[in-house]
């Protein structure tokens, strides 16, 4: 039996199946959960993602063919919708290592192998009333920190305490702070985390382009890194109003124009701008750690 009631809990049913979607229908029903409806395909999916108005997501690793990995992990990184915290519980057909560790790398808090039992569901919901993990945020991931203890190099991991939809709907607000204020509030400390890890990730990027092109000054060789330094600079920029981080806008700024430069189209990218990389990328990473004296610093770095 359940020990709590559903009837507030918001729900998503994204999965193609109708008779394992009945089946989980008709296994949260008794429980209160009846505040749910169905999607069987990606773009309404995304659709309803795009709203704050859900607490539960419950899915399978693909929708009518689609893997829902890229989407997910949208949703997780705040560039899909306005509520990176949903809950959500994937549900396995296969034990495949591939597949699980695809739907881990996409941010799920929680997997289920079918067949499953109302009992396993319900009581994983349970579960979540009491606690949630926090999320790790790398410039990669974010998602639930599964690690059942500290690895030698991962000390200065960042984690975050974030909202618990079902806990706040079930418990009647139990940490009497609205639901809509807590997501608001995690989603700015999200920002602020991933744009430090971002500082790290664009100085090793930085790096190894000039690495390369030293190598050999090829544009093709360097292209991918250039792309990848160019989609953290945007993330940056976007992620970066209201945050303690402002000032480097005018860094970043350039940062994404040099690269747009350097992605420019049969263009043999020039020596004087593949050497202002590594400079520009270390003055971004020093105003993100809050260096006092990085910004009359990097000023320097605007000369290209």
């Amino acid at each position: 039996m359940a020990k709590w009631r559903y009837d507030n809990v918001r729900a998503v049913f994204a999965v193609t199946n109708d008779e394992l979607r009945r089946t989980v229908r008709q296994s949260l029903r008794g429980f209160g959960l009846r505040n749910c409806e169905d999607v069987v395909t990606v773009g309404a999916l995304e659709g309803r993602l795009q709203l704050n108005d859900l607490d539960l997501l419950i899915t399978t690793p693909e929708l009518g063919g689609i893997d829902l990995g890229g989407l997910l992990q949208e949703m997780r990184h705040g560039r899909l919708g306005t509520n990176p915290f949903l809950i959500v519980v994937t549900l396995l057909d296969t034990p495949c290592p591939d597949t699980a560790r695809r739907v881990v790398d996409s941010g799920t808090d929680d997997l289920l192998l079918m067949p499953l039992s109302t009992a396993q569901l319900v009581e994983r919901l349970d579960n979540f009333v009491i606690s949630r993990r926090p999320f790790v945020v790398t410039h990669d991931y974010v998602g639930p920190d599964r690690r059942t203890g500290d690895r030698p190099g991962n000390d200065t991991l960042l984690r975050i305490e974030v909202p618990n939809p079902i806990r706040y709907q079930v418990v009647a607000n139990a940490d009497g702070v609205p639901l809509e204020e807590q997501i608001r509030d995690a989603t700015e400390r999200l920002n602020v985390q991933k744009m430090k890890c971002y500082g790290g990730q664009i100085n090793y990027l930085a790096g190894r382009i000039m690495a390369a092109f030293t190598e050999t000054d090829c544009q093709a060789n360097i292209l991918p890194d250039v792309r990848a330094l160019n989609e953290m600079g945007c993330d940056m920029v976007r992620r970066i109003a209201g945050t303690n981080f402002v000032h480097s806008i005018e860094l970043v700024t350039a940062l994404c124009a040099l690269c747009d430069r350097l992605s420019e189209p049969n263009r043999k990218p020039k020596t004087a701008e593949i050497g202002i990389l590594p400079t520009l990328a270390k003055a971004i990473e020093r105003m993100l750690d809050e260096d006092p004296a990085a910004i009359s610093w990097a000023k320097t770095a605007l000369v290209f």
